[in-house]
């Protein structure tokens, strides 16, 4: 892939990091939190995300998820070991349309990153917590890591901490 090429997927890609500002959503799903343990392992499938996200990205999500998962008292399974829940992540990118109050539209893009922890046995949902900001191409690489990170942690602060019952 030429230089240019990795650079523009880059700057399309780096999702949350490239913005003013992040929005975070969370929900809890059917599945309960009571006798919730503190084992996680990661998907299978987590490598869902759209195609043109550099894998350094994709690893780097994967590893700021994993450290606050671990600083919230969680700690990942072993490989024969067994998970209490399993995590999964999705990065994407969507067109979007916005309007001011003097009525203009303005045409943006916005990444996307979703997060799903679910029961290993039934794959049922107990929490699904997104991040979504407008890509900003006029950040540096290392501005958008920055912002991808904090994107990470506040989405994090809404995942219950290890031993707490889940704030529904």
């Amino acid at each position: 892939m030429t230089t240019l090429k990795r650079l523009a997927s880059c700057l399309l890609l780096t999702t949350v990091a490239a913005c003013s500002s992040v929005k975070v959503d969370h929900a809890y799903g059917k599945a309960s939190f009571s006798g919730f343990g503190t084992r996680f392992a990661w998907a299978d499938d987590t490598k869902e995300s759209a195609p043109e996200v550099p894998a350094e990205v994709l690893a780097f999500i994967h590893d700021k998820l994993e450290s606050g998962l671990v600083a919230k008292g969680y700690s990942k399974a072993d490989a024969g070991g067994a998970a209490t829940f399993v995590v999964a992540f999705r990065v994407s990118k969507e067109f979007a349309v916005d309007t001011n109050s003097e009525g203009d539209v303005r045409h943006t893009y916005e990444g996307n990153l979703e997060v799903h922890a679910t029961k290993p046995a039934t794959a049922d949902l107990m929490w699904r917590g997104t991040a979504r900001a407008e890509l900003n191409r006029s950040l540096t690489p290392a501005e958008r890591r920055e912002r991808l990170q904090e994107g990470i942690e506040e989405l994090l602060e809404n995942f219950p901490d290890a031993g707490e019952e889940a704030k529904r």
